[in-house]
């Protein structure tokens, strides 16, 4: 079982397998694990940034699997599975694994909803990852709060939403306190070996990406 005690040496111990022949088994492994132990988000990023240091692909593959669980998870109005899926995501660009630009775009679609559940979701995500983006993409953050107030005084909304907007306010007045980006037991790997990568969040081709919980035919 993977933790923070044993990460460093179970990622090293990971490149002793065939990563190249059972990318499908990683991927679908480390998409289940997070969405059932969410509490390991950050466990989960740090292995795939490792990996995905090594074999994009995979970072890659996690990534598009993700956006589609979440894509599912709105179909269905699971709550938990958006939940879930986003935070996860928000890891992801806050270990680098992909580019800021994508949060941005997380939170602007959302935003543009405009429904509670939408702008309940966008709060979400904003915790998770309003940290990394004030540090590293300020311009982007000023946009998307210049959005929220535009909301929050131009629009119709509810009590509701009125105080999950302002809380985020708040937030961001205390430096995103209790919303660290990334935990320095987790900053394991040189930042010359990071490879961030760039995942379109509207990319509709993603709807037919697909993973199976099986090995890939090596020829050899």
């Amino acid at each position: 079982k993977i933790n923070k005690v044993n990460l460093e040496e179970l990622a090293l111990e990971i490149f002793g397998c065939n990563l190249l022949r059972s990318i499908n088994i990683f991927v679908f492994r480390i998409c289940i694990s997070q969405e059932y132990s969410s509490n390991f988000t950050q466990v989960f990023c740090t292995l795939l940034k490792v990996v995905n240091s090594k074999i994009p692909e995979i970072g890659e593959l996690t990534i598009k699997q993700t956006i589609k669980n979440l894509r599912k998870g709105i179909e269905k109005s699971n709550r938990i599975q958006c939940q879930t899926s986003l935070m996860f995501l928000a890891h992801m660009v806050n270990h680098k694994i992909l580019e800021d630009y994508f949060a941005l775009q997380v939170i602007l679609f959302f935003l543009e909803k405009k429904t509670e559940n939408s702008l309940e979701l966008a709060s979400y995500f904003i915790k998770e990852v309003g940290a990394f983006l004030e540090k590293f993409c300020n311009i982007g953050i000023e946009k998307i709060y210049e959005a929220l107030k535009n909301i929050l005084h131009y629009e119709e909304t509810s009590k509701k939403i009125k105080f999950l907007i302002e809380d985020l306010f708040q937030l961001r007045k205390n430096k995103f306190e209790n919303y660290s980006y990334m935990q320095c037991e987790f900053d394991i790997i040189p930042e010359e070996d990071v490879i961030t990568l760039e995942i379109d969040f509207l990319d509709e081709g993603i709807d037919a990406f697909k993973i199976t919980d099986s090995f890939k035919f090596d020829e050899n």
